[in-house]
Parts: structure tokens; sequence; C-alpha cells
């Protein structure tokens, strides 16, 4: 009987998983240094995805050594 709830539970798991799937949200901070000026870059697919698209947007406005960002799961 045990196992059953467990089986159960582990079936619920994945079907939560794969309907809602995990998304990530980025942010990019022109500097560092002062973390109330900040570009929302909006939602990804994975945390590859959001990294990627962080760098280019501090590339963009040349901030790559002064700049920084940081990508969370929503």
């Amino acid at each position: 009987m045990n196992k059953k709830f467990i089986y159960l539970g582990l079936f619920f798991a994945i079907v939560i998983y794969l309907v809602f799937p995990q998304t990530w949200k980025g942010y990019v901070y022109p500097d560092k240094s002062n973390l109330s000026k900040f570009i929302e870059l909006g939602e990804f697919r994975s945390e590859e995805e959001c990294s990627a698209a962080a760098v280019n947007t501090l590339r963009r406005v040349s901030s790559i050594s002064a700049g920084d960002y940081e990508c969370h799961r929503h």
C-alpha cells in the first residue's frame, strides 16, 4: 500500500513538472555597484538562454566589465 502512494506522488510530481515547466527570468545590471538600475530581460526556457541574452545585453550597453546579471527560476 505504501508503494502505491509513493508511485502516485511521483506520478503527480512528473505531471506537474511537464504541465508547468520552469521558466527563467533575467536581469542585467549595467553598473554592478548600483543595483537599483537594471534592465529586465523577460522569461526564458532555460538558464543557458537567459545567460546568453544577459551577456549579449551587457555587450550591447558596453558594460561587460562594469556590469553584472542574474538569472533565476520563475
